[in-house]
């Protein structure tokens, strides 16, 4: 999966242990692949929407959880039944992928997303941010639309990105990497830097560090869109023979098995809008693994990475400071040690129960209502 279908998912296993959850996803139910031995909540059930008549399931609930989609932003009664998530800035996303001459459908798809954004921000029950960077950001789009409107500030619930509770314990031998290896979690798309990985790896190993990159995933299996950055790493890939390793697109219960068996991860971005109000949804997956980070400076994930002693920054592009932190992660076992103390102490913050509660609460409370 990929975030926001990891959010979606946790959101709605927390949510059903409180209140009975319909989960609308691409999926007919919760398979092994997706719950790793786990027993869902009794009041959880699944709907996959390639089915006929899912929408139809909008239809019964008394409130919906949704990024702004449009058959969600199409529901009668919108502005007392939806909660927005918009923990993903998908509008600074767009911005970053038009950045060169690009096809019709995308300037179109870039103006649709604000469409839907200025919708969002103007109905709804509520709202929710994942970083403070975010609420900000939001405020100010809906100041230059609307100025201020009543209580509109205070519909707000911060809900970041969480872990899960257990670790699973390591895998087996087809796990097993005969060279350290560092973790590039997520995919490539156009606002991240996985160059400079390849290149800073590449070096590393020239300068003595033995270190391999694998990527957890690409491009995901029913992204069909057009993707440079994603050309631009396949050719570099085919270029570092034996120091790159891809898995073209990991299952989800999968992913803590290469972590655990990896000596850190990375997570590069370039420098922009997006780094600025993102939030990297696969540090998570790090923190939930103990495992080390490598990330570029800017947004709400590096700084709780510096804060908190969770890895090294780096400034955006720079490949010299990135083989600098691969070799202090990779030689340096107290430092190592240090960082992976340093996630056992952070992540009770940031479990999936924990994050959700002001959700839970703004739930119960519109029940009430």
């Amino acid at each position: 999966m990929a975030g926001p279908g990891v959010r979606a998912f946790h959101l709605a296993w927390e949510l059903a242990r409180h209140v009975p959850t319909t989960l609308l996803a691409k999926l007919d139910d919760f398979d092994a692949a997706v719950l790793g031995g786990r027993t869902p909540p009794e009041q959880l059930k699944a709907v996959n929407t390639r089915s006929a008549g899912w929408r139809e399931h909008l239809r019964e609930p008394a409130l919906v959880i949704s990024q702004p989609h449009r058959e969600i932003l199409q529901l009668r009664g919108a502005a007392k039944r939806v909660i927005w998530d918009l923990f993903d800035p998908v509008v600074l996303e767009m911005k970053e992928m038009t950045r060169a001459p690009i096809a019709l459908r995308h300037r179109v798809h870039f103006e649709r997303e604000w469409w839907r954004l200025r919708r969002a921000l103007a109905s709804g029950a509520a709202r929710i941010h994942a970083t403070p960077a975010q609420r900000h950001f939001y405020s100010g789009v809906f100041s230059a639309l609307r100025g201020h409107a009543g209580d509109w500030g205070d519909s707000w619930l911060h809900v970041p990105f969480g872990v899960e509770e257990v670790v699973p314990a390591r895998g087996g031998d087809e796990h097993r990497l005969e060279t350290p290896s560092l973790i590039w979690g997520g995919g490539v798309w156009e606002w991240l830097d996985p160059a400079t990985a390849i290149e800073a790896v590449r070096q590393a190993n020239q300068g003595g560090v033995r270190c391999t990159l694998r990527f957890l995933g690409l491009s995901r299996p029913d992204d069909m869109s057009s993707n440079e950055s994603l050309r631009k790493t396949r050719a570099l890939i085919d270029s570092a023979p034996g120091l790159v390793v891809t898995n073209e697109w990991t299952p989800y219960r999968e992913r803590s098995q290469w972590l655990l068996a990896s000596r850190a991860s990375i997570m590069l971005h370039r420098k922009s809008l997006e780094s600025d109000y993102s939030i990297r949804t696969r540090f998570f997956d790090s923190l939930w693994c103990g495992v080390p980070v490598i990330a570029s400076e800017g947004g709400y994930v590096a700084e709780i990475i510096r804060d908190e002693g969770l890895g090294v920054i780096v400034p955006p592009g720079d490949r010299g400071a990135v083989v600098a932190a691969i070799g202090r992660l990779f030689e340096d076992d107290e430092f190592h040690a240090s960082c992976v103390k340093n996630m056992e102490r952070v992540k009770p913050r940031f479990l999936w129960r924990r994050v959700c509660e002001p959700l839970v609460d703004k739930v119960r409370e519109l029940q009430r209502i």
